[in-house]
């Protein structure tokens, strides 16, 4: 009776005891597998570009990571960061299956003890950085000139307008890498062809706003590419005055359609500012672009 007490505690200091060890961490030897594979300063597509790889850089890989798209790696030159997950090859060997959350401390694997101290306040202190420069979650002003084009009065016409509206960009959706990025455009210039047409210019206001699942791509540690799509709603509303049997009428014309859009955008990183270029292109009873240029910080 006796032995079979010590039996079951020691198979439970056993299996404790394995499963202790499988929480350490644990470093494997990975191998960049793709020419200019990006080295991220944190575990997300937005964070500052390190440098670009070589492929078939020898790198170690710690279980120790954020997210799950990113690996937690050490480079030759001892240098620390991120890099995507599928830019590394464990030749031989099983990649390392844990996943660590931001808000939890741990041990790392690529530090001894005496290092682990200024290592969590070095990182503290480029987390602070990091999020003071956020680009997931943006506020901007922006300009735009829009090629608007509307079935009307029997035919199809084509007017440029000027616009300015703002947008709203961010959070991540689900870890995904995708954003929400949500805009209202403004014009309260009327189609030229209303006045060429009916002999007088109309007046009111245009509006567009829109929501664009998006994402984002770093061509450098400054310029962003974003691209997305989703729905938008048009809204105009028009006073409208009209020559009917020599007497002069006033009409009220309110239109409301609803279509989708494709973007796409550059941005320009300084400092917390950035300097933001898109193009969109909306679909609805006719189809036409849109071109902007704004100016978006953190929020």
């Amino acid at each position: 009776m006796v032995q079979r007490k010590y039996l079951i505690f020691l198979l439970i200091f056993f299996f404790s005891f394995l499963t202790e060890a499988s929480s350490k961490p644990q470093v494997v030897q990975g191998e960049i597998v793709t020419e200019g594979a990006i080295f991220y300063s944190a575990p997300h597509f937005d964070s500052e570009v390190l440098s670009y790889l070589k492929k078939g850089t020898p790198v170690l890989v710690s279980n120790q990571r954020r997210g799950l798209a990113f690996f937690r790696v050490r480079l030759p030159n001892k240098k620390i960061g991120f890099v995507v997950d599928i830019d590394i090859n464990f030749p031989g060997k099983k990649p390392p299956e844990g996943v660590i959350e931001s808000s939890q401390t741990f041990s790392d694997p690529f530090l001894d003890s005496s290092e682990f101290e200024k290592s969590m306040e070095s990182s503290q202190i480029e987390e602070h950085k990091f999020i003071e420069t956020d680009w997931e979650k943006r506020f901007g002003l922006r300009a735009s000139s829009v090629a608007y084009k509307e079935k009307t009065m029997g035919r199809e016409w084509r007017s440029d307008l000027s616009g300015f509206g703002f947008y709203l960009r961010g959070p991540e959706l689900w870890n995904l890498a995708a954003y929400l990025d949500v805009g209202s455009t403004f014009s309260f210039q009327a189609p030229v062809y209303y006045e060429r047409v009916l002999g007088f210019p109309a007046q009111g206001a245009m509006n567009w706003t829109y929501v664009s699942f998006s994402t984002t791509s770093a061509l450098t540690p400054r310029f962003h590419l974003i691209y997305g799509f989703g729905p938008f709603l048009r809204l105009s509303y028009w006073d409208i005055e009209a020559q009917v049997l020599s007497q002069k009428q006033s009409y009220s014309a309110l239109d409301i359609k609803f279509g989708a859009l494709v973007s796409w955008g550059l941005v320009y990183r300084l400092q917390k500012l950035g300097f933001r270029f898109d193009f969109q292109y909306f679909w609805e009873a006719s189809s036409y672009p849109q071109l902007s240029m704004g100016l978006e910080w953190p929020f």
